[in-house]
């Protein structure tokens, strides 16, 4: 179903311009009223209002280092600790290289570069997420990086001579139960990978799932079960949408659903799912996802 159909409300920030692609809901938060959205090349934002008839936006920081946001992340175990992370790594006419990341321990107010990702393997930050024991891990270009240490130091734990056959991380992902997913390749083809034990090890999935002609995929897990995990595919051959793909039993088998189209186009990413693509699964049912090409389309099973 094409989500223009769908009723919308402009949420803001209106008064900056540049692409979002990440947004935090403040845990701290009670009422679930601020948000923090990061621009890819207008830098950090927060309201306090996100659902008042016109929220008042704030910019947190016009001067960091770089203004490049692309991932955010929050410290499920101390919820006044967050991270962003820069440089987008898709790799259009406008894309910003980024400095590495930030973080933050008074829940936002004020941001402190991380020196130890001052370098090259920190240019490009897809996506920055914390686990329950505070463990941060960060896809970049160098592979999935890993800080045991609040971002002092950090170790690849997914990469070439790590498991995988490239370093350009892009998705990232943690079950309620503490497993780890992974997708690798941007640009180039690899494939999903899962880890049980922190990230230690990992092990690529393949049953069910394509075994060539693709490069970036996106996937996400769903909150209410942790078992089902639906994955799109960009297909490296017409730059669309290869297929949607969906597991039941935690990415041991997966299954392709209808491939959707849109607006009478043949693909609803039509030639740009190396840039275009996301994808959300309802919090209270996992049959309701929504997925965002250069169309937006819901499905409610």
């Amino acid at each position: 179903t094409p989500a223009m159909n769908l009723s919308w409300t402009e949420r803001g920030p209106s008064n900056v311009g540049g692409r979002t692609r990440a947004i935090l809901v403040d845990q701290s938060d009670p009422t679930s009223q601020t948000v923090f959205a990061a621009g890819v090349s207008g830098g950090l934002w927060k309201t306090t209002s996100i659902e008042s008839n016109d929220p008042s936006w704030q910019s947190v920081d016009d001067f960091f280092g770089s203004l490049s946001i692309c991932a955010l992340a929050q410290d499920p175990s101390n919820t006044s600790t967050l991270y962003f992370g820069t440089g987008e790594g898709y790799f259009e006419d406008e894309a910003v290289p980024g400095m590495g990341l930030w973080k933050s321990t008074n829940g936002g107010n004020t941001w402190s570069h991380l020196s130890s990702t001052a370098n090259n393997n920190f240019s490009y930050v897809q996506k920055v997420i914390v686990d329950s024991n505070g463990n941060i891990y960060a896809s970049t270009f160098s592979g999935v990086q890993k800080s045991t240490n609040g971002g002092s130091t950090w170790t690849k734990v997914l990469g070439l001579s790590k498991g995988a056959a490239t370093d350009k991380a892009n998705d990232l992902a943690i079950a309620s139960n503490g497993t780890l997913y992974a997708s690798m390749g941007i640009y180039c083809e690899d494939g999903l990978y899962k880890s049980v034990n922190n990230g230690t090890s990992w092990t690529k999935l393949s049953n069910g799932l394509p075994s060539s002609d693709f490069h970036r995929i996106e996937f996400e897990l769903a909150p209410s079960d942790n078992n089902t995990i639906y994955a799109l595919y960009q297909d490296s051959n017409t730059g669309g949408c290869k297929g949607v793909y969906k597991t039941t039993n935690g990415g041991s088998s997966w299954t392709v659903t209808n491939n959707p189209t849109a607006l009478g186009m043949t693909n609803f990413a039509r030639s740009q799912a190396w840039y275009n693509l996301s994808l959300a699964i309802d919090p209270l049912n996992k049959e309701k996802i929504y997925i965002g090409g250069i169309d937006i389309l819901t499905s409610g099973n």
